[in-house]
């Protein structure tokens, strides 16, 4: 398994895309348990994986969305070997998500993308250099599903395969992680800020948000979210279990 010596910026993706090759080195396969499997048959087993369900997928861009969790499972169960000094780096993430499973970033996160009907490498620069109507972004907001970024949330929320894999490696959980899927506002509430990588603080907003808002609504989402944000701005989250935090959230 390879990953890119240097992070990519926006320009370095126009070139990736024009026919550019990149340096690369070997990620460091650790040594814990079946951290063998790294070198080789966990990334490619974990395309031809991601590929055959995309495959059972209806050519559908509602079908595709309901497809996180499971894909959260997949891509988790084949990459939780790898060490976490290479999970936290995006040069890990951004080698993955270009060389073994780019196919899924398009069709999943390009709006009229249908999956029978694969790109050249013009139609990919011309999506990528799309303007965001709604976002002061000058490029494509898929752009950032292949990049990340340096900011914690573009590990665990922005970067397309990044944030399928720390929603499950957070919440333990798979039957979380779909309640965390149901609705994308939910991830993005809990894992666009600092306490989605706290375990505890993470499983309570998760379960108990639909308990307090049945109906889901995105701004209350938000609201609970920045609220929560605000009480951990004075209260240290290592201190708190899953009923504290509940309260904070019924508060």
């Amino acid at each position: 398994m390879l990953k890119f010596s240097e992070i990519l910026t926006k320009d370095d993706l126009l070139e990736y895309f024009g026919g550019k090759k990149f340096d690369t080195i070997e990620v460091e396969i650790g040594n814990e348990k079946n951290s063998n499997l790294n070198k080789d048959l966990r990334p490619l087993e974990l395309k031809g994986m991601i590929n055959q369900n995309i495959r059972l997928v209806a050519n559908d861009k509602k079908t595709i969305l309901k497809t996180d969790a499971s894909f959260s499972r997949i891509i988790f169960d084949q990459l939780k070997y790898f060490p976490r000094r290479e999970l936290t780096d995006m040069r890990f993430w951004q080698y993955l998500g270009l060389e073994y499973l780019q196919d899924y970033i398009w069709f999943r996160w390009s709006k009229s993308l249908q999956k029978n009907n694969p790109l050249n490498k013009e139609q990919k620069i011309k999506l990528i250099k799309q303007v965001n109507k709604d976002d002061e972004d000058k490029w494509s907001s898929i752009t950032t599903r292949f990049l990340g970024g340096t900011s914690l949330k573009s590990l665990t929320s922005r970067h397309a395969i990044s944030r399928l894999f720390w929603p499950h490696h957070i919440l333990e959980d798979h039957d979380l992680v779909k309640l965390c899927f149901e609705k994308q506002d939910i991830a993005v509430a809990v894992f666009e800020r600092q306490y989605g990588m706290h375990p505890e603080a993470a499983k309570s907003f998760i379960k108990n948000i639909s308990k307090k808002h049945t109906g889901l609504e995105k701004k209350n989402i938000q609201q609970e979210a920045k609220k929560l944000n605000r009480y951990f701005a004075t209260i240290n989250a290592d201190y708190l279990d899953q009923n504290s935090i509940k309260k904070l959230i019924f508060a």
